[in-house]
């Protein structure tokens, strides 16, 4: 029988990098955000302020990593955005949610409300390379930047795989992340896979229909 498994285990077996327990990264991510802050110790928030916060980073780091985004630009451009609107487009309640963050600091007196949150856009774009190096030098990664390595190493890593398979076949997909679009294109490409669609032609003939969206764009990419 063909071996088979998930392409999130497919990365993990090829990744030099095993994917770590959100727990495990969320500590030293606090600490790496509150030196990119350059905040002095009496005024960072605690670790349990910071939390839901650092979670709601790892999983965005996650996406930039899964899409191969340009993190340096992406940030450098959220900065810039926010510099323009002042974050008139946040809703009262999502001010107060980012107050109530700010309130673990010390009460004296503070820069203003978007002062402080166009400092959290600059401590990320610092956060993000630093919080990379500390991954790949402690060999443990969230599952973005496990297949983001595998990506950048496509050649090196599963050459031997390649060599031990005969084809690999790519199958039950719908809308490809950045890595695995790069890793199914390089399979291909080494005409050492196949994949197979699973879609009907009433959506994925008829552009009007959102439903073959992804099948389509895919389909012409690969």
């Amino acid at each position: 029988l063909p071996e088979t498994q998930s392409i999130d285990d497919f990365f993990q077996q090829l990744s030099p990098l095993p994917i770590a327990e959100r727990l495990d990264l969320l500590l030293p991510l606090y600490r790496i955000f509150n030196q990119s802050l350059g905040l002095p110790k009496d005024k960072q928030e605690s670790f349990e302020v910071f939390m839901p916060w650092g979670e709601m980073m790892l999983r965005d780091f996650d996406e930039v990593d899964k899409h191969l985004v340009d993190a340096d630009r992406l940030f450098q451009n959220l900065a810039e955005l926010e510099q323009i609107e002042q974050v008139v487009g946040l809703s009262p309640e999502q001010k107060d949610a980012i107050r109530r963050f700010w309130s673990a600091f010390s009460d004296k007196e503070q820069p203003s409300f978007e002062q402080k949150f166009l400092n959290v856009w600059a401590a990320l774009r610092k956060t993000y390379p630093a919080f990379r190096q500390w991954q790949e030098s402690h060999q443990m990664a969230c599952e973005g930047l496990a297949q983001r390595v595998v990506v950048e190493q496509l050649d090196t890593l599963l050459a031997p795989i390649l060599r031990r398979k005969r084809t690999v076949i790519f199958a039950g997909f719908n809308a490809l992340t950045g890595t695995e679009m790069a890793l199914v294109r390089h399979v291909l490409q080494k005409e050492k896979g196949q994949i197979f669609w699973d879609g009907d032609h009433y959506y994925l003939d008829d552009t009007q229909q959102e439903a073959g969206h992804f099948l389509r764009k895919h389909q012409k990419a690969l």
